[in-house]
């Protein structure tokens, strides 16, 4: 890693961070500056020791310090006093790198590249109306079925798209219903037949008609997580049942409704919430609740909340990032459990622990290790697809 590929501030954020004057929002800079690179590219120092590490600092910063005192013959102390200091700030952004470096080799116990557990991806299985199901992992690009005249075509890109014929022709198709189901470490999105756009996330599922054209309203069910982009039709609302399976005695089947927005529904039958995040436009929940942009509704089965949310944060899934804000680590450990298909083994106590940070979801998940353990003080051993997490 060239110096010059190191940005100008880091060196004044390394200092800081020695000093214990960094901020929260500096760490997080100098986070995702780290969490930028990929593994191969951090391995810079492979198993250099500490201190064969500090001699080379130091063989370096003497040589350069040497060639500035040559210069202060000539000229006055200004200089030598202005290159002690890059020196200090040199090593200071050194040290932080070397902690970062030397953590995140020994640490994370990962074993080589046999046991990379990579991000998720685009997979998924489509269920037609005839109890056909089609995997959308293996099926080719192109139209991969027909269904009362309506073609269905898988993209390369990831998504599918429902082409329809004139309403006059496509007798049935609005009570020809489908289902797409996303596994562990999976994602789709679907262009339903009204032009709306689904994101569905990672152990989820959709189930909506092959058609709106017969209906009064446009009715879908969702288990799961989903990002809807709702195509504009003032005459047939946009209903989504969020049906996570409920706990004994807690009913947590929620509705929303609207007519063209942008939201976001997590119904995950794990989490203790079910949240609706509203991006723009407005929506209704339950008939009952409105909620304005940025804005999220949290229902645990018998009260509701509304409360302001980033919604950058709530959505960032959707846009292919991880965005931990200050969040209970056993939330987070569910939605990385989700999208690298893994299981935690948990031998710390949870219950009051949180945790921030950013980090691409294409990254395979040493990158989101090693961003937990560098701020949120826990160690992780990983073992197949078992991840033990320690204090």
């Amino acid at each position: 890693m060239p110096f010059s590929d190191i940005p100008s501030y880091l060196f004044l954020s390394a200092k800081k961070w020695l000093s214990g004057s960094i901020s929260e929002k500096e760490k997080i800079d100098f986070d995702a500056w780290y969490n930028s690179f990929d593994d191969t590219r951090m391995d810079v120092y492979g198993e250099e020791s500490e201190s064969e590490l500090e001699n080379r600092l130091q063989a370096y910063i003497l040589h350069n310090i040497t060639k500035e005192d040559v210069k202060v013959k000539k000229t006055d102390w200004y200089f030598w006093y202005k290159a002690v200091a890059a020196a200090v700030i040199f090593i200071s952004l050194f040290s932080v790198l070397f902690f970062y470096f030397n953590k995140g080799n020994k640490s994370s116990r990962f074993a080589k590249s046999s046991e990379i557990i990579s991000p998720g991806g685009n997979k998924a299985v489509l269920t037609l109306a005839n109890g056909q199901k089609i995997s959308l992992t293996d099926a080719l690009n192109g139209k991969i079925a027909n269904q009362a005249g309506i073609s269905i075509i898988k993209t390369r890109d990831g998504q599918l798209i429902y082409n329809m014929r004139p309403k006059d022709d496509v007798p049935g198709a609005a009570d020809a219903f489908n289902t797409i189901e996303t596994p562990k470490g999976g994602q789709y999105q679907i262009l339903l037949p009204d032009g709306t756009r689904v994101y569905l996330n990672a152990a989820s599922s959709l189930t909506y008609p092959a058609s709106f054209e017969a209906k009064k309203d446009r009715v879908v069910t969702l288990t799961g997580e989903a990002y809807f982009e709702v195509a504009k039709d003032r005459a047939r609302p946009f209903k989504v049942f969020a049906l996570p399976l409920p706990r004994p005695n807690v009913g947590r089947n929620q509705i929303v409704e609207v007519f063209g927005t942008h939201f976001n529904i997590n119904a995950y039958a794990d989490e203790p919430n079910v949240k609706t995040t509203l991006v723009e436009g407005a929506v209704s929940v339950n008939y009952k609740y409105k909620l304005t942009p940025n804005h999220q509704s949290v229902f645990d089965g018998k009260t509701m909340r509304i409360v302001s949310v980033d919604t950058g944060v709530e959505t960032a899934w959707k846009n292919g990032d991880f965005d931990f804000q200050d969040q209970d680590l056993s939330s987070v450990l569910r939605m990385i459990s989700r999208w690298y298909d893994v299981e935690f083994e948990l031998r710390l106590n949870t219950e009051n622990l949180h945790f921030s940070g950013q980090v691409s979801r294409s990254k395979d998940i040493s990158a989101v290790i090693k961003m937990m353990e560098l701020t949120g003080d826990v160690k992780c051993k990983v073992e197949g697809r078992r991840i033990i997490m320690t204090k």
